[in-house]
């Protein structure tokens, strides 16, 4: 594979700098498979514009090249991506970020905090599969021999249809646009990444993570007691009774907004 720094360089990326002074720490989205940087607009329309904003597309997807042969198997896909991701922090910040990732963006994340920690000073994971239980990780192993097993593309838009759960008012218009991308993003780069998110056991990470994390539970069943016991540096929002959607960041910016802004700025709400 080519140099970090020569591959770092070619992902796409928005920036939005401040227009009202400057709010640290910097905050960057990492976004989930088969999706893409522009799905974080009511973010970068939305927070305080006293927020320093980056927003990458991973490899393969947008407007992102593809990780070279070379970068495939045997070692894991998603720590290529955070190695690829922490040249481009290290680059482009003097200081440290705080990485906001949504679903397999959310793996990611935790990674980079456990690996990378003088460049992530705080994570914010959105509804990221967090199997903490024999029985979720089973569950997960029968999802992915399922889809190797039968139609695996079909088998993919699938759980993500169901991912999406009610369309809700202002949502609908977003609606079109994630399954647009979910269509169009290449087999081959989703299928092995898939296979990772399904069956990566992020219990060990989360112990490890030495900063503060920060967990939004909307679509999924993680246990948030459970996952708070892992590590002290763990906080939790349910946002399950206001959002069954995995995409709250499109689906419900007025309630996810608020939680990345106080997030930032060091005033965590209480978990609910």
């Amino acid at each position: 594979m080519e140099s970090l720094a020569g591959f770092s360089d070619r992902l796409a990326a928005t920036e939005r700098l401040p227009t009202d002074g400057t709010f640290d720490p910097p905050v960057v989205f990492l976004h989930g498979l088969a999706c893409e940087r522009s799905q974080f607009g009511p973010q970068f329309a939305g927070l305080d514009p006293r927020l320093r904003l980056l927003a990458i597309d991973l490899p393969g997807h947008g407007g992102s090249p593809e990780l070279p042969p070379a970068g495939r198997y045997p070692r894991s896909e998603l720590a290529i991506i955070a190695d690829l991701v922490a040249h481009k922090l290290a680059e482009r910040y003097k200081e440290s970020a705080m990485v906001v990732g949504h679903s397999a963006g959310g793996l990611i994340a935790i990674d980079l905090a456990v690996r990378y920690p003088s460049l992530v000073c705080k994570i914010f994971v959105i509804d990221t599969n967090t199997a903490l239980s024999s029985a979720a990780r089973e569950a997960n192993e029968r999802t992915f021999h399922e889809a190797e097993a039968n139609n695996w593309r079909a088998a993919f838009i699938q759980a993500m249809t169901d991912s999406w759960g009610r369309d809700d008012g202002a949502a609908v218009e977003f609606r079109n646009h994630v399954f647009t991308t979910i269509r169009s993003t290449p087999e081959h780069v989703l299928r092995p990444l898939w296979r990772e998110v399904l069956l990566t056991d992020p219990t060990v990470l989360w112990q490890r993570c030495p900063i503060p994390a920060r967990y939004i539970r909307s679509r999924r069943q993680t246990d948030l007691a459970t996952l708070r016991a892992l590590n002290p540096n763990i906080t939790t929002v349910d946002l399950k009774p206001h959002c069954n959607g995995h995409w709250p960041h499109l689906q419900r910016p007025d309630l996810l907004n608020p939680l990345i802004e106080s997030f930032a700025a060091g005033t965590h709400p209480a978990d609910r």
